[in-house]
């Protein structure tokens, strides 16, 4: 995604978000209207943080009634009288309107990510969206305000805003429906749609932000992202305006109409000329989570991608990783338990490392043993080097530790004042800086730093490195597993 883009999709993200023409629609058509490739995960994120864009713009907008509200909300409580305010009571109201759209959201996630995919299905819901604002002109009385609302009308407009978790059928348009058929007029259904779209939009907002954050890309995409944010805000804020000035005097005709062409222009596009339309090839997305112990796969996986122009992979350094959240996982060592998918992609020896300047060339397996377990503590004791020395190992969990470990101390506890390294570069980072220290760490970290040690007797201290996966990969993910083996 481009700067452009970020900025194109903010504006119209802030202007439909609120006009009852369906914003999910739009940000689905407009790429592949244009034939913009936009990688899925970055897709994802922008909007995530474009809908925040236009949760903030609601909330600066109604500040004063939101705020009214949720003060008379909580003294109620205080009170021991929930029910003893208006605005208390219209709080209630909110929160039974949003319970049904979470519920129904929960039941429909995968089909609403599959509709998220597909234009086609995404016209076809925009149809609804027209059909239902034609409803509503022509069944809706119009004779109520919304000092009037009752908790059967919330339930009504929460019921309709379920149904607007798929793109095409607009938030908006569906609960004002919900609320001219029940004979309010048109601005006060807009203005509870308004309001009951903060907690909904808030809730959905920081689930989905929390999932974001476990991409590894997200600081990389605020960039490109942050302007098309700022735009959605402002430009929801002027939507808001707009519509709520609009419905005091005109129907909702005129979206009706907007959204049944902009729906039968997609269909076209999508049916009648697809010989005439040059779309550039989708892009295939995948994620991988990589061990910090063999963190140097993420240069590699990058390598491995550039031979594939229709691919794009993002790459996560987890220190737990677990595999059900990516396509697959590179990890140091075999697992207690294998998942359905294992391939080697080569073996890693584990490497004993000193300071350079540390006179100690060979180690046999027993003094590393004294070493690890606090029996030796002084360098005189093993060469003619004096002074104290520091011990460096892995977090216990570390898959590196965890065989040193049982390869090297046989089940011997390890001394107290060992010291503890997250990762390689710590490790390195560590033993760099102190001549008396000692630790290990997998072999393709070496560097000029660092000195490995030879051990005597030669130990095995080998591990496969594993890319696991809950499936057997195809396509392009099998192509880059091959490549990740030649290399």
């Amino acid at each position: 995604m481009t700067i452009l883009q970020s900025i194109i999709l903010g504006i119209i993200q802030g202007f439909t978000e609120f006009l009852p023409i369906s914003s999910s629609a739009h940000l689905v058509l407009t790429p592949y209207l244009f034939g913009w490739n936009i990688a899925g995960e970055q897709d994802f994120i922008f909007g995530v943080l474009v809908q925040m864009g236009t949760l903030v713009a609601v909330i600066v907008y109604f500040w004063r009634e939101l705020a009214a509200i949720i003060s008379s909300f909580v003294k109620a409580l205080i009170k021991r009288q929930p029910f003893g305010e208006p605005q208390a009571r219209f709080g209630w109201l909110l929160i039974l309107a949003t319970i049904p759209a979470g519920i129904f959201g929960i039941l429909v996630k995968d089909s609403v990510e599959e509709a998220f995919s597909s234009p086609i299905a995404t016209a076809i819901f925009l149809l609804i969206t027209a059909g239902l604002l034609l409803i509503s002109e022509v069944v809706g009385k119009r004779s109520r305000e919304l000092t009037s609302v009752s908790w059967k009308d919330a339930l009504m407009m929460g019921l309709f805003q379920a149904i607007s978790v798929f793109p095409g059928v607009s938030r908006s348009g569906s609960t004002i429906t919900g609320g001219m058929l029940r004979n309010l007029d048109r601005p006060s259904a807009a203005r509870f749609s308004f309001l009951m779209s903060v907690p909904v939009m808030f809730a959905a907002g920081l689930l989905a932000t929390l999932d974001m954050f476990s991409s590894g890309i997200v600081s990389e995409s605020l960039p490109v992202l942050i302007p098309g944010i700022i735009a959605a805000g402002i430009v929801g804020y002027l939507s808001i305006h707009f519509l709520l000035r609009f419905l005091a005097r005109s129907p909702l005709y005129i979206f009706s109409a907007y959204c049944t062409i902009l729906a039968l222009v997609v269909l076209f596009f999508a049916y009648g000329v697809p010989e005439q339309r040059t779309v550039s090839p989708q892009v295939e997305v995948y994620r991988v989570e990589i061990a910090p112990e063999v963190a140097y796969f993420e240069e590699e996986i990058k390598t491995c991608t550039s031979r594939f122009p229709e691919v794009t992979v993002f790459t996560d350094i987890k220190a737990l990783p677990s595999i059900e959240a990516s396509d697959f996982t590179v990890v140091l060592g075999e697992p207690a338990t294998l998942p359905p998918f294992a391939a080697q992609l080569r073996v890693e020896e584990v490497s004993v490392i000193v300071h350079p300047n540390n006179g100690i060339k060979q180690i046999s397996i027993e003094d590393l043993r004294l070493l690890y377990t606090g029996s030796l503590e002084n360098w005189d004791q093993l060469s003619e080097d004096e002074g104290h020395i520091s011990v460096w190992t892995y977090p216990p969990e570390s898959p590196a530790s965890s065989y040193f470990e049982q390869a090297v101390l046989s089940g011997s506890p390890l001394t107290g004042y060992a010291y503890l390294a997250p990762n390689p570069e710590a490790m390195i980072e560590a033993v760099s800086e102190d001549p008396g220290s000692i630790g290990f760490l997998p072999a393709s970290w070496m560097d000029e730093h660092i000195r490995k040690v030879d051990l005597e007797p030669e130990s095995n201290l080998r591990l496969p490195v594993l890319a696991l996966a809950q499936e057997e990969p195809e396509g392009f993910l099998r192509e880059i597993v091959a490549c990740l083996q030649e290399d």
